[in-house]
């Protein structure tokens, strides 16, 4: 069985069609292909609650016609994620980066890959959000997974935990900005014109 790096499986899907190499199948797959993709992620329910804060404070802040939805919120942070990793982050780096925080639930926050704190919970009840990326970026999620499985095979990561991490980490250094939460959102704000 090959491993999979996401609820989507998306790799599996891309493998599959290279071999499909008929017209009529090429046709097919260009006609059912979706843009968009969603997926399930679980997190804890106060940072969902905090995260949809987060939204509403940018959406005040920015006097957006429209509300900032969490899964927009979500999705600018993963667009994020990927450029580091493909500019700045060696694979190395991120592996020792996400093992840190291989814990259920994440309320710890790495800055500069050190621990800050703990981030206190005040409930341990968790909910599932459906989350909604690009699938070019889905894709691309899962072929960092992979390619991390080059440094550790049994690793157990998946978009769904790099999702859940991200917006951990994010909801913290919201939090913890101290006067500097204006540069949070107007940071936002300016990526949303961009998309």
């Amino acid at each position: 069985m090959e491993k999979t790096f996401s609820q989507l499986e998306l790799i599996q899907e891309e493998l599959a069609r290279l071999k499909n190499t008929s017209i009529l199948d090429r046709a097919i797959y260009l006609l059912t292909q979706t843009k968009y993709v969603k997926l399930s992620v679980k997190m804890s329910d106060e940072n969902i609650l905090r995260a949809t804060c987060i939204c509403e404070d940018i959406t005040e802040s920015g006097k957006l016609e429209n509300p900032l939805e969490l899964t927009e919120l979500i999705e600018l942070l993963f667009e994020d994620f990927l450029r580091v990793v493909r500019e700045e982050e060696k694979y190395e780096t991120l592996y020792n980066r996400l093992e840190a925080r291989e814990t259920p639930h994440r309320n710890t926050l790495f800055v500069n890959h050190s621990l800050l704190e703990e981030f206190p919970c005040y409930d341990d009840a968790t909910s599932e959000i459906a989350v909604t990326l690009m699938r070019k970026n889905a894709l691309k999620g899962e072929l960092i997974l992979c390619d991390l499985a080059k440094i550790n095979p049994s690793h157990q990561f998946a978009l769904e935990s790099i999702i859940e991490i991200i917006l951990t980490d994010f909801i913290r250094e919201y939090y913890d900005a101290k006067g500097e939460r204006g540069k949070i959102i107007k940071n936002i704000l300016r990526r949303l014109l961009i998309s």
